[in-house]
């Protein structure tokens, strides 16, 4: 399985993400070039009635994508964007923050793999929603990107980011 810890916040990362976890031995093919160069690709390996089927969900899945819009609104650049968890919860604290634990967010957004409390000099691995990962809590920098063996976000073994954020107020 992929390294938890390079699974996104998109859409595609959580399907992804639960496809692999109900069948580890799929096998995706890489999609490096165009939109239109990819379909062609699949098209080219795929069996027939394989491409018919994905052609069918392409079909529902634009009469679903034009329904959301049937009023005419056309997303352009000045549309507002929905803020990620990460994003959000940033943005909630100062530029100017001393004593305040600010997540680290991605240029997508994301939550980045490792998160650091700067004024108390601690750092730990966290999962693509933003959850510690259990038992990667230390003084320094961490190495996140190392295959974890199991998502356990329930654990609650350890400190929690939040169990450090308010023992600092």
């Amino acid at each position: 399985m992929q390294n938890a810890t390079k699974y996104g916040n998109t859409t595609m990362d959580h399907v992804m993400h639960l496809l692999l976890k109900a069948d580890p031995l799929k096998v995706y093919p890489q999609m490096k070039e165009s939109f239109p160069e990819n379909l062609k690709h699949l098209k080219k390996t795929m069996e027939g009635l394989d491409w018919k089927i994905f052609e069918s969900w392409m079909h529902q899945w634009l009469l679903f994508e034009m329904s959301k819009n049937s009023l005419g609104e056309k997303l352009t650049e000045g549309s507002p964007k929905v803020l990620t968890k990460c994003l959000e919860e940033a943005s909630r604290i100062p530029a100017i923050h001393p004593g305040r634990f600010k997540p680290q967010c991605d240029e997508n957004g994301n939550y980045m793999p490792l998160q650091c409390f700067g004024s108390i000099g601690y750092c730990w691995c966290v999962f693509p929603n933003g959850t510690e990962v259990p038992h990667t809590r230390s003084r320094g920098r961490h190495n996140c990107s190392e295959p974890l063996d199991m998502e356990d976000l329930s654990s609650g073994l350890g400190v929690t980011k939040q169990d450090l954020v308010q023992a600092t107020m």
